[in-house]
């Protein structure tokens, strides 16, 4: 990328704001060093190491720059909507000017602290294309650039250059799986001030669901680099709280990362039964509650980076009153269930674990990435930032003697957790692949010698730009995801807006699930392509379900749903999209009467909001991975 390629750019950034420089327990002899490696990482953390430099930056000799100096930073923010570009007298044109008066711009103060980079450093491409990563990371920016404008000395004015999404969202939650159902609404503001903070009230009541809380978020805790993630709230059962403050590998310049958390819940974990019964789900009581650690440090070169690192943790589970507080639903009505049966009950007490286990974790890891902004992928023409190359991680855990479990289902265990994630582009293809496999070897107790709650899932997408068709996007998708011989609550469902969506969510439970999608997207230039982007989908869901070990599981043989809807992202060029589709099975006993309707804030097949399965991760009560620590 030629820096003489970007300095027209500066001529339609608007008024630029030329800002001032900134300123420029015991653990034993086995877990000793263990615990020595993690002290080290976290003093690392504490002292603000410096980031890793780019490729070909260690070849500079001290003080020289060959591509000259930053030598002034330029800020240009727009709102919400490009008004000037609209043609004066629009029919909607003061409500867009109105918005853009109420809405609150992203403080350049804000964005300055997010650059990799300071005026008066050497000019680093690598840094620049990193920055503006970072910047479209945030979901309240529309879209974000950051680039270089040559100037006459050999030194360079750098422009940071953004648009703003709406950051104030009333989502009101209203679902027609099955009828109308209101679940609930959320307030968030995205951008508080200005200043990158979130802070959100959500009431939602979906399925088992009865969630009321409070959440704040922050990407710069006391104006440093650590984030910070606070949650409270009551469910149906109790309490939940959610409290994460951790300083992440930042884009891939990060040497250390260092995390701490905790998490408790009290709630309900819902069962879907057989069809053709009664009631459709059995919920019982759980309670949840981890403790956690972790750091980090990293070397290399983006691209080539190595990681080193240590964690503790300590899970407690249980599921009481599981007799007298489990109960029955029948369609749908989680709040007015009837207690439940003991036939039933008992099915599902080989996941009814009971105990807690602390763990110490070594972390090893290989990270060969590199990003691309794309088009036409998940948002309808926004940017979007693919990550390629291959990312391989792995955890090796265990319970450090007697006093690391206890509990009735008390025992001691060597955990594994291995990541493999592998990317590739072509000019009219991108091909993403993920998987994860966990599980624990038990040492002592009934089950010694036994691999216990195994998990395994892959996910794959390929996104194809046919030529012959300008603006369609045709998307595969291929999810394998299963558990085996697992002792804590766990199930799967076929059905669902992340699965086949000709189904409900409770259709079709099991232990080990495949699904296939095929899905064209189209975009169109209309009908008002400067305030907002509109597009249509067309879509086809296969899958099979098998029943495994798992309670209520069953084989639910290949099925299939047909479906299409719009999409549409505000304002125009958003990275998000929103989408309203229409499903309907095409086997089975499934007819064009059933036809399923579903309003989604995001994209669920998609690579953009990560490849990990809502059902997965709500039953892993395992080690935190390296992932945890990326951002």
């Amino acid at each position: 990328m030629a820096l003489a390629h970007r300095s027209p750019r500066l001529e339609r950034s608007g008024n630029p704001i030329r800002t001032p420089d900134a300123p420029a327990t015991k653990s034993g002899r086995i877990a000793g060093p263990l615990w020595r490696v993690f002290l080290t990482l976290l003093l690392g953390t504490l002292g603000g190491a410096a980031p890793l430099v780019a490729q070909g930056a260690r070849d500079t000799p001290p003080g020289t720059c060959p591509n000259g100096r930053v030598t002034d930073l330029f800020f240009d923010t727009h709102s919400i909507f490009d008004v000037e570009r609209l043609q004066e007298g629009g029919s909607f044109l003061w409500a867009l000017q109105l918005a853009n008066k109420l809405h609150i711009r992203t403080r350049s103060s804000f964005l300055r602290r997010e650059l990799l980079f300071r005026q008066g450093d050497c000019l680093d491409l690598f840094l620049l294309e990193e920055s503006a990563r970072i910047l479209r990371g945030y979901g309240f920016l529309a879209r974000a650039d950051v680039y270089a404008v040559p100037q006459s000395d050999g030194n360079h004015h750098v422009v940071v250059d953004t648009q703003d999404d709406w950051t104030t969202k009333v989502d009101l939650g209203v679902s027609l799986d099955g009828g109308i159902q209101f679940e609930g609404f959320d307030v968030t503001e995205e951008n508080f001030l200005g200043r990158g903070m979130e802070l959100a009230f959500q009431y939602q009541r979906r399925r088992e669901r009865r969630d009321i809380g409070f959440s704040y978020k922050t990407t710069r805790l006391f104006q440093t680099r650590w984030d910070a993630a606070f949650t409270v709230g009551g469910t149906r059962r109790g309490d939940f709280y959610d409290a994460e403050v951790s300083y992440p590998f930042f884009a891939e310049t990060g040497r250390h990362a260092a995390l701490f958390s905790f998490q408790r819940r009290d709630d309900l974990f819902p069962y879907s039964l057989e069809r053709g019964e009664t009631y459709t789900n059995l919920v019982v009581p759980f309670t949840f509650e981890r403790i956690a650690a972790m750091a980090a440090t990293r070397w290399g070169r983006p691209g080539r980076l190595a990681l080193l690192g240590a964690g503790v943790s300590r899970e407690t589970a249980s599921l009481p009153d599981l007799y007298s507080a489990s109960e029955l639903i029948a369609g749908g009505a989680f709040g007015s269930g009837v207690v439940a049966d003991s036939a039933r009950i008992e099915r599902v007490l080989p996941q009814a674990f009971d105990g807690w286990r602390t763990r110490v974790d070594l972390l090893l890891g290989w990270r060969g990435v590199r990003y691309e902004t794309r088009r036409g992928l998940d948002a309808l023409r926004g940017i979007q930032d693919v990550q390629l190359g291959t990312d391989v991680a792995l955890t090796l855990g265990f319970t450090p003697g007697t006093w690391g479990s206890g509990g009735a289902d008390a025992d001691q265990d060597v955990y594994g957790l291995l990541t493999l994630f592998g990317g590739l582009s072509r000019p009219e293809l991108v091909l993403q692949a993920a998987t994860r496999t966990e599980g624990r070897r038990v040492r002592t107790g009934p089950h010694a010698g036994d691999w216990r709650d195994v998990f395994a899932e892959l996910d794959a997408y390929a996104y194809w730009l046919p030529p012959a068709i300008p603006n369609h996007t045709l998307v595969g998708r291929v999810s394998l995801a299963g558990g085996w011989n697992v002792g804590i609550p766990f199930q799967l469902t076929l059905g669902g807006r992340d699965a086949i969506r000709g189904y409900d969510t409770d259709a079709f439970p099991g232990g080990r699930r495949m699904i296939v999608t095929v899905e064209d997207r189209a975009y169109y230039r209309w009908p008002a392509p400067e305030v907002f982007d509109f597009g249509t989908t067309l879509f086809v869901d296969v899958g099979r379900v098998w029943p495994g070990d798992v309670p209520f599981g069953m084989d639910s043989g290949m099925q299939a749903a047909i479906g299409g809807g719009i999409r549409f992202g505000l304002p125009a060029g958003t990275a998000r999209a929103v989408r309203l589709d229409l499903a309907f099975p095409v086997s089975g006993a499934g007819t064009f009467r059933d036809v399923v309707f579903r309003v989604s804030m995001r994209e669920f097949a998609g690579i953009r909001n990560g490849l990990a399965d809502d059902q997965m991760t709500r039953s892993r009560w395992g080690s935190l991975g390296s992932s945890e620590l990326v951002r």
